[in-house]
């Protein structure tokens, strides 16, 4: 019969170093004094010593005061009552100033007879994990930002074609009202140039400058368009010109007419005749003289 052998049970301690030099992790134990008693190659790494150097401190040799404080603080909460922090995530300051984010694990430490006399406690820096997650909710956020902008873009873009679209119908409306109207005015117009067209005398309106603004057709004149925003010193000779334009003047100063006064007149052929003109105010609506309506015809 074969004799079972037994396995071979390491000592413990050597484990446990052997655990804590090795993980990741930052892992301590602390008196009731909090003072380290054992801690981690992490750990002590994290804060810039050793194991060995770290025996016999407190956290307050470490890391800023308020800190340290609140570490106390925890430390003193779980020996108290008894119950573990599990998985809290918290800011740490490192010795240096480096900011990094963990997550931390503290739990009573007890004695053989189960009285707690310290604490023991791991952390996991989890600071790239943070940062990726504040990354994520960024882009998350910008997202949704974008969205809602792109959204309010659309609406806005909806209600201007909608402003544009009830202005062109009002708009239409208005026209469709007025085209009866512009229908008659035009109907009209063509109607006095007719009339202006077919009678052999020289009918003509001018503004307020001398301006000729419609004229009729004459068999001595040139072409009516030709004439149109000229004034009698673009067309006659000058001496006429001047008794023509003085003889509007006295018309729109004291508002009377001229009647069947007799004037010199070179057609632009340059052949001379005596005509009989008559000249009257022009009004607007509001009864303001505006230029004046004359006739001139051959004396016969």
């Amino acid at each position: 019969m074969v004799e079972e052998k037994k396995p071979v049970v390491a000592d413990k301690a050597k484990l446990l170093w052997d655990l804590m030099d090795n993980i990741p992790d930052s892992i301590y134990f602390k008196n009731g004094n909090n003072r380290f008693i054992m801690v981690s190659k992490t750990k002590a790494e994290h804060v810039g010593s050793t194991p060995e150097e770290i025996i016999g401190k407190t956290d307050f040799d470490f890391y800023p005061k308020e800190q340290a404080e609140n570490m106390a603080a925890d430390d003193k909460r779980v020996m108290e009552t008894g119950k573990s922090i599990v998985d809290r995530v918290e800011r740490i300051v490192r010795p240096g100033g480096e900011e990094r984010w963990a997550s931390v694990t503290k739990s009573p430490l007890r004695g053989e007879k189960g009285a707690i006399i310290g604490t023991m406690g791991i952390s996991r820096d989890i600071t790239e994990l943070k940062r990726a997650e504040e990354e994520r909710v960024r882009v998350e956020v910008a997202a949704a930002a974008k969205l809602e902008a792109e959204k309010l873009a659309t609406e806005a873009a909806a209600q201007v074609t909608e402003a544009v679209r009830m202005t062109a119908e009002k708009y239409k409306a208005m026209i469709d009202e007025l085209k009866p109207a512009l229908n008659k005015l035009t109907e009209e117009s063509n109607l006095f140039q007719s009339f202006l067209d077919s009678i052999p005398t020289f009918i003509y309106l001018k503004d307020r400058d001398g301006r000729y603004l419609r004229v009729s057709k004459f068999y001595h004149m040139i072409h009516p368009e030709s004439m149109i925003g000229k004034t009698a010193f673009d067309l006659y000779p000058e001496d006429e010109a001047r008794v023509a334009t003085e003889d509007d003047k006295r018309v729109m100063e004291t508002g009377k007419p001229i009647i069947d006064e007799e004037r010199r007149y070179t057609a632009p052929d340059g052949s001379k005749h005596n005509v009989l003109i008559t000249k009257a105010p022009s009004f607007d609506e509001k009864g303001n003289i505006v230029g004046i309506v004359g006739i001139t015809r051959e004396k016969t």
